[in-house]
């Protein structure tokens, strides 16, 4: 009876090492099936087990090998390895690990009915128990009946330094003027406002012409991204939006266009009240509080495209009290 036949006598493969390690080869004719673990799930047709335990020292991808060309002194011509974990050691239970990792009969090339188990990870610090039976119940022939085996770790390839990249320093243009399209219509006496919240800009009120109900009806907007102008559908409250002042004011932290004042074309006057646009929603309303000081006083409107814009008196930003 071997040495290792039952798990008191497992052959202790060293956890360090070095590998590959070969085993000193046994003779398993008459070796038992005294105390083994659960049948093994790749072959159930066993016998004459024989037992190693191996501690890892290091976590890695393992192969055992029970090929002859790896291990010159395994003759046993058909044989089966497993590898086990216990709860409890030698006491069990044994749990196999499982599939291809734990178990394999018949896959040698030059004696195909070896075994080997390939690329297996095992745990550092963790027991395993290595199981080696041979094939069927029939005894071995004299001089066939050794099993040896070689415990190999995979190399742990030296991972690649990851170049620092250089940066790439942000090119710097000068600024240019370029061909942007053609309003929707000709325009004079309309306000422009670039609105920071959407990135666009915008055309308040104006007129195509110097004639009467010329005046434009709906604000203008550009978008600087597809380089084209929208008539939007917001229409204004009255036709006095020439020469009107305009800016973007916040309330209660929502954007809008302000505008104040404004005349039409062909009027003899001008108007004092405010309006905003929300050109997010699309949507303008009316401010109840007109432009304050005086502007109630009669303008008389310059229609001529050449001359000064008008705007009511203390308009947003200037200060004019010419008649």
């Amino acid at each position: 009876m071997p040495s290792n036949d039952l798990c008191a006598g497992a052959i202790v493969i060293p956890p360090a090492g070095p590998f590959p390690h070969l085993t000193t080869a046994v003779d398993i004719t008459c070796a038992t099936t005294t105390g083994d673990p659960p049948l093994p799930s790749c072959q159930t047709s066993v016998s004459r087990s024989i037992w190693y335990t191996f501690t890892p020292a290091v976590t890695g991808s393992y192969t055992i090998s029970s090929c002859q060309t790896e291990a010159p002194n395994s003759t046993l011509p058909d044989d089966v390895l497993t590898i086990y974990t216990s709860a409890a050691g030698c006491a069990g239970p044994f749990t196999q690990l499982p599939g291809a990792a734990g178990c394999d009969d018949d896959s040698c090339t030059t004696l195909a009915l070896q075994a080997i188990i390939s690329n297996t990870t095992l745990n550092a610090g963790t027991q395993y128990y290595i199981v080696a039976y041979k094939f069927g119940a029939s005894a071995p022939t004299p001089g066939n009946a050794s099993i040896q085996f070689r415990v190999a770790l995979a190399a742990t390839p030296t991972p690649t330094a990851t170049p620092t990249p250089t940066a790439t320093p942000t090119p710097t243009c000068p600024p240019v003027w370029s061909a942007g399209p053609n309003m929707p219509n000709p325009t004079v006496r309309a306000v422009g406002v670039y609105f920071p919240a959407n990135g666009k800009f915008y055309a308040m009120g104006g007129r195509s012409a110097d004639t009467a109900g010329s005046d434009f009806t709906h604000p203008f907007e550009y978008d600087p991204a597809t380089n084209a102008w929208t008539t939007k559908a917001a229409t204004y409250a009255d036709n006095q939006v020439n020469n009107m002042a305009c800016a973007v004011l916040t309330d209660a932290g929502t954007p809008y266009i302000y505008c104040v004042g404004g005349s039409a074309a062909g009027a003899t006057t001008t108007t004092d009240r405010v309006f905003r646009y929300n050109p997010v929603t699309d949507t303008i309303s009316p401010i109840a509080a007109p432009w304050p000081s005086g502007s109630d006083r009669t303008r008389t409107p310059v229609n001529a495209p050449s001359e000064a814009i008008p705007l009511p008196r203390q308009a947003p930003h200037s200060r004019s009290d010419a008649p």
